[in-house]
């Protein structure tokens, strides 16, 4: 179809300007029929294609007359020539020209499309003004797409930067929407889809970038949300899967670490998990009781004792003193009972866990351990007493001991003995220094022989080329005239 606009102008002394704007690929042929209309108040003159009955050889009669006219009203000779070549142009080319419009449109070969809707191969369009509808448009209540083609476009379309979603009438959707196992929410206002955080109907939501609203735990710039299965943001204690969450009650942030809540201490982990039992934090061992709750002070789990420190919490290692007593704890925090080596040195503690200080018995053994807890060894002079404890074991001597090569006697008590002892039926005696005495001893003015193995002579006593006699009962060594055997 072509569209051809034909213009004549006239001025009177001035020149004519013609021009033709051609537009599709035909024109009906025989179409000669010319309206031609005088304006005198501007001094031109127009030749329009437009309307459709003008197929009247007597129109066609008429326009040749105006033309004629309008050529006799200025100067003839100039316009005639002119105006002659642009008609018999017009004419070449099949030209409609009509009067009463000035745009002249061709649509003899029905190209033109109704206004409104149009279903054209599978696709549909809008025509308003003759036009294909395209970008956004409000039609019958809803705002529809179209493409840069005027193809109408359904499901999710970028527009801008935002996302929106258009149902299959191609209706732009707004609300909540569920499809293909996934829920969305398009804005109610101007139907954007919702990405990030966004609080609807006095809960909190979370969509991710395409849209997707999110379920269950997710990071949203390094802080931790839980959205439940409605996709609500949750906050405060959560239970799931056996395992306790806390998601702050004001932001939803899920805890970890310390977190003071109540006025109890809870840990929780880097998943968030509340911490029940033992938990080492920064090289530090604290306890949580089933309800997550920190403890402090002692605690008894499987007959075995741990202490907490009352005010941190920290689980005691090592010796701690509490209440003017010193306590062991193990590595493991487990308070130790009985023998314990530190620092290459013996410490007892009793069933209470309590140090010992000062004499212990134990399985009819004694032991003397210090003020700082360690076990003494060696000799011991105590409250004017001296007793012995054995260099290895730290066991108090009782009886006859050598040491150093020398006889000693402890009694039952541990304390050395000085002076007369009877051992065994025998008559022993230790000087002032403990020391068991053999040979001869002068004392209180009398004299004694004992023998090497400590035991006190009595009778004759035959040394080298002397004989002696001791008292058959005290062992006093006879002097001067004495009668024996009768």
């Amino acid at each position: 179809m072509k569209k051809i606009v034909l213009i004549v102008s006239i001025a009177l002394g001035s020149s004519f300007i013609a021009y033709t704007n051609v537009h599709a690929s035909t024109v009906n042929k025989g179409q000669e029929n010319i309206s031609i209309s005088v304006n005198n108040e501007k001094n031109n003159i127009i030749l329009n294609r437009d309307e459709k009955n003008t197929n009247d050889e007597n129109d066609k009669s008429k326009g040749q007359n105006y033309i004629e006219k309008a050529i006799d009203s200025s100067n003839k000779d100039e316009l005639s020539g002119k105006l002659k070549n642009s008609i018999e142009t017009a004419k070449n080319d099949n030209v409609n020209i009509n009067k009463n419009n000035t745009d002249i449109i061709d649509n003899s070969n029905n190209d033109k499309k109704e206004n409104g809707w149009v279903k054209d191969n599978n696709k549909i369009y809008y025509y308003e003004n003759n036009n294909k509808t395209i970008g956004i448009k409000f039609i019958d209540n809803n705002y529809h797409y179209f493409d840069d083609k005027g193809v109408m476009k359904k499901g999710f379309i970028d527009i801008e930067g935002k996302n929106f979603y258009f149902n299959e009438k191609g209706e732009m959707y707004k609300g909540w929407l569920n499809l293909d196992g996934k829920r969305y929410y398009l804005d109610q206002n101007d139907g954007s889809l919702a990405k990030g955080i966004r609080n609807l109907d006095g809960h909190t939501f979370y969509f991710d970038q395409k849209g997707i609203m999110i379920k269950g735990f997710e990071e949203i710039e390094g802080k931790t949300y839980y959205f439940n299965d409605n996709g609500e943001m949750h906050k405060g204690w959560l239970d799931l899967d056996d395992k306790s969450y806390y998601l702050d009650v004001n932001t939803g942030v899920m805890a970890k670490g310390m977190k003071v809540l109540g006025g109890n201490i809870f840990y929780f982990g880097n998943k968030g998990v509340m911490t029940k039992g033992f938990k080492e934090i920064d090289n530090k061992i604290y306890y949580f009781n089933d309800m997550g709750r920190m403890h402090k002070g002692w605690i008894e789990i499987k007959d075995k004792s741990y202490y907490l420190d009352i005010n941190t919490g920290v689980m005691a290692t090592g010796t701690k003193i509490l209440g003017g007593k010193t306590f062991y704890f193990g590595n493991d925090g487990v308070m130790r009972k009985g023998w314990v080596e530190l620092n290459g040195s013996t410490y007892y503690f009793n069933n209470l866990g309590r140090m010992v200080k000062g004499w212990l018995k134990l399985d009819n053994d004694s032991y003397y351990f210090k003020e700082s807890g360690q076990i003494y060894k060696g000799w011991l002079d105590l409250d004017d007493k001296s007793y012995y404890l054995d260099i290895n074991t730290g066991v108090m001597a009782t009886d006859t001991k050598i040491l150093g090569g020398k006889t000693f006697y402890f009694g039952n008590d541990g304390v050395m003995r000085k002076g007369w002892v009877e051992l065994n039926g025998d008559s022993c005696y230790f000087n002032e220094l403990g020391r068991m005495v053999r040979g001869w001893l002068e004392l209180n003015n009398n004299s004694y022989y004992f023998k090497d193995s400590g035991q006190m002579y009595r009778g004759w006593l035959d040394l080298r080329t002397n004989s002696y006699y001791l008292d058959i009962n005290n062992g006093i060594m006879a002097t001067g005239f004495r009668e024996l055997g009768g």
